[in-house]
């Protein structure tokens, strides 16, 4: 199964701050601060210039991006939709373990 809104591969920086996110990922940086303001990225810091951002925080950005650019998704649906998926691959990555583990107490 293809996952449309996965990344492919994490960066291998730990964290950013908000200038350094927009030009790595060609991203509008009031589109950025409306993602924080809505909580689609939670980060540290109190104002925009002070923010940092976690790989994870900096994903859920550029997913919210692609989504919003391909589905027209406004802001708050967005946070939604991103909360949704998240919730979908967990509970994908539970029946995968669970197959698994009930696999093996069938060949037992």
């Amino acid at each position: 199964m293809i996952k449309i809104y996965e990344m492919d591969q994490l960066d291998t920086w730990a964290t950013c701050n908000l200038s350094e996110l927009c030009l790595r990922n060609n991203l509008d940086s009031d589109f950025v601060v409306q993602c924080v303001e809505v909580g689609i990225a939670d980060v540290e810091g109190t104002n925009p210039v002070e923010w940092v951002f976690t790989s994870s925080a900096a994903v859920r950005v550029q997913k919210a991006y692609r989504l919003q650019r391909d589905l027209e998704i406004n802001l708050n649906g967005l946070a939604m939709v991103l909360d949704l998926l998240e919730e979908v691959a967990t509970l994908q990555d539970e029946v995968a373990y669970l197959r698994k583990k009930l696999s093996h107490w069938e060949h037992s």
